[in-house]
């Protein structure tokens, strides 16, 4: 593994209206943050009508990314009605994306991949700790919508995590 590969950082795409999400390595919070920015940013260009996302290079990937994956879940059924798909040959993972019912969320492929010549690499623009805890809350509770099962598993993270934004005065709801 190389120290690249172990930071993780995710590249992107734009083929027609769809928009390509490729992870790489060690996928954490350390990187939700542009991850999230990015998504926000699509979103707000409106000019996405499918998600492709390929995890089949990740390494891990953490439950604030898992959280950012839920929202672009909601996003795609919500405006586009469609779910987005999702590529992984990683046994690991995919029993990851099974246990937080991902299978009943996005449309599962574990054979495909996306050649990364065609991607670009997501800028890992730096956060300050308030935008962290943002990002840290809001992809928790993305995640935690998206089954009974996983509301019971993340209620304490979430909780917690707003507990420390009232402590610091930020508990503003994403």
């Amino acid at each position: 593994m190389t120290a690249r590969s172990a930071q993780g950082h995710f590249l992107y795409g734009i083929l027609g209206t769809t928009c390509i999400i490729k992870a790489v390595g060690n996928i954490n919070y350390r990187i939700g943050g542009s991850f999230d920015r990015f998504i926000s940013k699509l979103f707000a260009d409106n000019a996405i009508e499918d998600f492709l996302i390929d995890l089949t290079e990740a390494e891990y990937i953490d439950s604030t990314n898992l959280g950012l994956l839920a929202r672009i879940q909601v996003f795609s059924v919500e405006r586009l009605s469609r779910r987005p798909t999702v590529i992984s040959t990683n046994p690991a993972i995919n029993g990851i994306l099974r246990n937080l019912g991902f299978d009943r969320l996005f449309t599962i492929v574990d054979t495909a991949t996306i050649q990364a010549g065609n991607l670009h690499e997501l800028p890992a623009a730096g956060q300050d700790e308030a935008e962290m805890r943002k990002t840290l809350l809001s992809a928790h509770r993305y995640l935690a919508s998206t089954s009974k099962e996983n509301a019971i598993a993340f209620r304490e993270v979430v909780e917690l995590l707003e507990r420390d934004a009232r402590g610091r005065g930020s508990s503003r709801t994403p």
